[in-house]
């Protein structure tokens, strides 16, 4: 399976700007997450590297090394794939409800679908979704009287439906905008609270409800040979789960005071991701 056929010579494309805007636009959010920082090496060697490649290399000269055509760019075929599986790894950060966000901070979202062509690029599928965030600073110890340590973190598993659609340039990229629903879970860790013997244990919980979420994602093809893709890009994701600071023991911060627990959790995305594409059709 190949993205696009290689040619006999090599044709130079000028440098793209859009892999340095991408990068640009991620790099304030992605640089305090090792496994981002990771990805963006990635995006840039895949990416720029690609492109200053192919600008630099001298259409003359005869193709003897098939690494120089497997950097160029290419669109996937005019048909289309069958089968588009996508993994990605983001960056939530919560904006609603206020004392939610103002609670706990973002660790990491992490993204699985499989999806099929239904018509002409129009994908659907199948999602699963992975989110936590973790206790702000400072660390709490309701009722323990500073003899331990609260380290609560949200645990939210999501699965639903998700339906995409891809618009592709000549020039090797993409865009793709994406929505997902369907149902979520969230759990709470490490709430510490002291029995009646005082003696330190931790509880859980849990509640269900429904989440919408709604991507853009720019998509780059650095590979003529291989059927995938690197995408980045940001969403909103709205869950249904009405966060309680008394539920959690954090209705005695000081930072929480008077700020409202009313309301569903929303939370912007910025991601990284790669695409791969089966089933090539004709």
């Amino acid at each position: 399976m190949c993205i696009s056929h290689a040619s006999n010579s090599i044709n130079p494309k000028p440098f793209s700007w859009f892999n340095l805007a991408l990068s640009l636009f991620v790099l304030a959010k992605v640089v305090y997450l090792p496994m981002f920082r990771s990805l963006f090496l990635v995006w840039l060697c895949f990416g720029l590297g690609a492109q200053v490649w192919a600008q630099t290399t001298d259409p003359s000269e005869e193709q003897e090394d098939d690494l120089r055509s497997y950097f160029m760019t290419g669109p996937p075929p005019r048909g289309g794939y069958a089968y588009l599986m996508q993994a990605q790894i983001s960056a939530p950060h919560l904006l609603l409800n206020e004392a939610n966000a103002r609670a706990f901070d973002a660790i990491v979202q992490a993204e699985l679908s499989c999806q099929r062509l239904i018509f002409p690029k129009f994908y659907l599928g199948l999602q699963g979704r992975y989110t936590a965030f973790n206790i702000f600073y400072p660390p709490i110890a309701p009722g323990t009287n500073n003899t331990g340590i609260s380290d609560i973190v949200s645990h939210t598993w999501a699965v639903g439906p998700k339906i995409s659609y891809m618009w592709v340039d000549k020039s090797g990229v993409a865009f793709m905008p994406s929505i997902s629903g369907g149902y979520s879970e969230i759990r709470y860790t490490g709430i510490a609270q002291m029995d009646y013997n005082k003696n330190l244990f931790y509880r859980t919980v849990q509640d269900q409800g429904w989440y919408l979420s709604g991507w853009a994602k720019l998509l780059y093809f650095p590979f003529e040979d291989l059927n995938a893709a690197l995408s980045m890009g940001a969403g909103l994701t709205y869950f249904s789960h009405q966060f309680s600071k008394s539920a959690v023991e954090l209705d005695g911060m000081d930072e929480l005071q008077n700020l409202s627990d009313q309301g569903g959790t929303l939370h912007l995305d910025l991601g990284l991701g790669i695409l791969i594409y089966l089933g090539r059709r004709r």
